[in-house]
């Protein structure tokens, strides 16, 4: 036998056993990342399935919400047809057939007539008023934003800047909502009438109004910035320009002082509002605007109501303002003064001292609910200064009576503000000892 024959032998006879090996593992590692791979699909679908579940728990909460809500409102208004249809309450009746009537925004207009002839009326008043405004002294500079009714533009007039909201042309809403486009000239109407009472610096400014009772008034417009619109008249709102923006109720929390500052502007402007017979009705951070002094200026009255011959109530509909804002005798379909105003500046304050705008993490929809049905309100988790909070929660107290009108608010928030300032005066002049 060949000695130097056998090793070679052996090689030849080891060598497949070892290539096999090398075989197996390569599979079993390539099975190994097959499986990772169909675990981490399992991992994303488990997830997947996880957030839809949340989704739909939460969809079944919004609905058994709206259900709950629904039936309130519902109740509500059989009470009203009760009311209304019942005999041996005539005048009771009539006075809450009077109050859901609220379509007549300035008596010095008669309704009856046909539309032109109101036109003619309106146009004639806003000569009248200063407040008549020729499209062609409007030169646009850029677009700020755009709405379901209207665009707003950052515009010259006169050469100062203003801010022109561009109302949309009745063609353009019939397109997308039949229903606004009926309403939308009562909505711009009733802005403008409410806006020719407010002349005070927490206040947005109207500078003027575009209108014409002319066949062409709702013509199509093309604006070019740097340029007068094209347009012989198209409906129109200019307001003063608030170079700052929206109210940032995030940047506001950060400083207390900050927060006192902008509660107290914005209580001193709707002191006026209800002092000259204006409710707002969607008082929110999104409707403050800041000035180039950092001012808080109350904007879009487009909802609000003037309260006509001295009247401080009546009934307004759930869908006038916005769920998280809202007051609970609102949501109910209760009759209403101008306290729910100082509701909705209660849950501001909330905002502005905690930097969100949804104090629940509920849906809107649940909000409404919480609040009609159970007395819902914002958690309080820590307060610099226990007046403040005790005059925030009095403000959103669920009996309207209780919520103190906006020139109590205002006093008492200049005497938090001024107490603030002397104890940071103090506290910065001891550091200034210690320190040298």
């Amino acid at each position: 036998m060949d000695t130097d024959a056998a090793p070679l032998e052996r090689e030849r006879i080891e060598a497949p056993a070892s290539g096999g090996i090398d075989i197996k593992a390569e599979r079993i590692a390539a099975l190994s990342d097959i499986v990772a791979d169909q675990e981490a699909t399992i991992f994303q679908l488990r997830a997947e399935n996880n957030e839809l579940q949340a989704r739909l728990e939460v969809r079944d909460d919004e609905m058994v919400a709206a259900e709950e809500y629904t039936a309130i409102i519902r109740a509500r208004l059989r009470e009203l047809a009760k009311l209304a249809n019942a005999e041996q309450h005539g005048e009771q009746a009539s006075d809450v057939l009077e109050q859901l009537d609220d379509g007549i925004i300035d008596n010095t207009v008669d309704l009856a007539l046909p539309d032109r002839h109101i036109e003619a009326q309106r146009e004639q008043w806003l000569r009248r008023a200063g407040l008549y405004c020729d499209p062609q002294e409007l030169t646009f500079a850029k677009a700020l934003r755009g709405g379901t009714t209207a665009n707003v533009y950052k515009a010259l007039l006169y050469g100062s800047e203003c801010a022109v909201k561009m109302i949309k042309s009745r063609e353009e809403l019939e397109s997308s909502d039949p229903a606004l486009a009926s309403r939308i000239e009562i909505d711009v109407w009733r802005e403008v009438c409410c806006m020719y009472r407010l002349r005070h610096p927490n206040i947005i400014a109207l500078l003027g109004v575009v209108y014409s009772s002319s066949s062409i008034a709702s013509a199509s417009c093309t604006v070019e910035l740097g340029k007068a619109p094209m347009i012989s008249t198209r409906r129109a709102l200019v307001f003063e320009y608030a170079e700052k923006g929206t109210l940032d109720v995030k940047k506001c929390s950060t400083s207390f002082t900050l927060v006192l500052q902008m509660s107290l502007g914005i209580a001193r402007g709707m002191a006026f509002a209800h002092a000259r017979g204006v409710i707002h009705r969607d008082l929110k951070p999104s409707n403050v605007l800041i000035s180039k002094h950092g001012e808080p200026k109350v904007a879009d009255w487009g909802l609000s109501k003037v309260m006509m011959g001295g009247k401080t109530s009546g009934v307004m509909t759930g869908e006038t303002g916005t769920y998280l804002w809202m007051a609970p005798e609102v949501l109910k379909y209760e009759p209403y003064n101008e306290s729910c105003d100082v509701y909705s500046f209660g849950i501001m304050m909330w905002n502005l001292m905690y930097g969100s705008e949804n104090p629940y993490l509920l849906t809107p929809l649940q909000v409404a609910k919480g609040v009609a049905k159970n007395a819902l309100r914002p958690k309080i988790p820590t307060s610099p200064n226990p007046e403040f909070r005790t005059l925030m929660e009095q403000c959103w107290h669920e009996e309207p009576s209780k919520r103190p009108p906006f020139v109590d608010v205002c006093a008492r928030l200049e005497i938090i503000l001024a107490d603030h300032n002397i104890h940071k005066s103090a506290a910065g002049g001891l550091i200034k000892r210690i320190w040298g």
